[in-house]
């Protein structure tokens, strides 16, 4: 009995260790935040948790649908690129820069999007992945920071660091 006990919580624990979770905190109002979770599939925005669906691995992008935001940028992003379209969305690069953020230096893209009334913009990293979505334009007002250091879409490498 004791090592089938044992044996299920070993189960437990090597599933868990394989989920990723991504929180994006407002940095205006840090109660506020976005939380994605890939085991299981959820999204929360504020109080309230809702569905996701992330891209399959076999597609060319990184993708999610959450019920509060979608984003999506092609595995092979490069500079050159301008926009794409996906889910009947399209989305822009509006800049490419070089920044340093907690010590790091990445090259970053801003990606700019409509969702529903919102304009939005994202800040994405191959290296560290998603990580911030701000709204831009006349209805500004939120500002989410990727709380960890690997956002969403992170590069393998991110995770191996210490």
């Amino acid at each position: 009995m004791n090592k089938y006990v044992v044996m299920v919580l070993i189960l437990l624990i090597s599933n868990l260790s394989n989920a990723q979770d991504w929180i994006y905190y407002d940095v205006r109002y840090p109660e506020n935040q976005f939380l994605l979770n890939d085991k299981p599939q959820y999204s929360a925005w504020y109080h309230s948790v809702g569905n996701v669906e992330f891209c399959q691995k076999a597609s060319g992008f990184y993708c999610f649908n959450a019920d509060n935001f979608k984003f999506a940028v092609p595995k092979k992003l490069n500079r050159h690129m301008e926009s794409w379209v996906f889910d009947n969305i399209k989305y822009s690069i509006s800049g490419i820069s070089n920044r340093s953020i907690l010590g790091e230096k990445y090259l970053a893209y801003s990606i700019d999007s409509d969702f529903e009334v919102h304009k939005l913009r994202f800040i994405y990293t191959k290296e560290a992945g998603l990580i911030a979505i701000t709204t831009i334009g006349e209805k500004q007002g939120m500002f989410l920071l990727l709380a960890g250091r690997c956002g969403y879409a992170a590069s393998v490498a991110c995770y191996r660091q210490k």
